[in-house]
């Protein structure tokens, strides 16, 4: 993934931390499914480096709000990239349990599985009908992958106010 390989590059020269989460991550952990963007989970105080180096990349900015921004390539090649942004004690935390993933000629850390399984019930929180389905399976998905026990499951689904994820998934145990 050319895009990706560039940006390591650049991040890895300026000093920036980032992850890669949404459909590539999933695809790490083993379950083979579409995805049409590029998702980075990054620093909210390294915003501007990014508006930069994308910019410089020739992507233009579509939309922009606190915690995330798209951005699409002005060239059909590439891929649109999303970022998510966190604190950057929150990054420091999935960083420090994330694995390294291989993405073609490039490698990038991806966050651990349990870690995948909150922001993708993270996602779900937010009841957008257009994305409810898909991240159900993804964490239905990953779910199957972990080692995550019951009680932990239930309490991060407790977490991110989707206790129907549970009972779909577990709660008839």
């Amino acid at each position: 993934m050319e895009i990706l390989r560039v940006i390591r590059n650049q991040t890895d020269k300026s000093g920036i931390c980032f992850l890669v989460i949404g459909g590539h991550a999933v695809n790490h952990y083993g379950f083979a499914r579409q995805t049409g963007d590029l998702d980075l989970l990054a620093s909210k105080e390294d915003r501007e480096f990014w508006n930069s180096l994308l910019a410089d990349l020739k992507f233009t900015n579509r939309q922009n709000h606190e915690v995330f921004a798209r951005f699409e390539p002005r060239e059909i090649a590439s891929w649109p990239i999303d970022l998510m942004f966190v604190e950057k004690e929150i990054l420091k935390e999935i960083l420090a349990r994330s694995e390294d993933a291989s993405f073609g000629s490039v490698s990038a850390p991806v966050p651990c599985i349990e870690h995948m399984i909150a922001l993708k019930l993270h996602a779900l929180k937010q009841r957008q009908s257009f994305r409810e389905e898909k991240d159900f399976i993804d964490v239905q998905e990953l779910r199957k992958r972990s080692n995550l026990s019951q009680e932990a499951f239930r309490a991060l689904c407790e977490k991110y106010d989707r206790i129907d994820v549970y009972e779909r998934l577990d709660g008839k145990k």
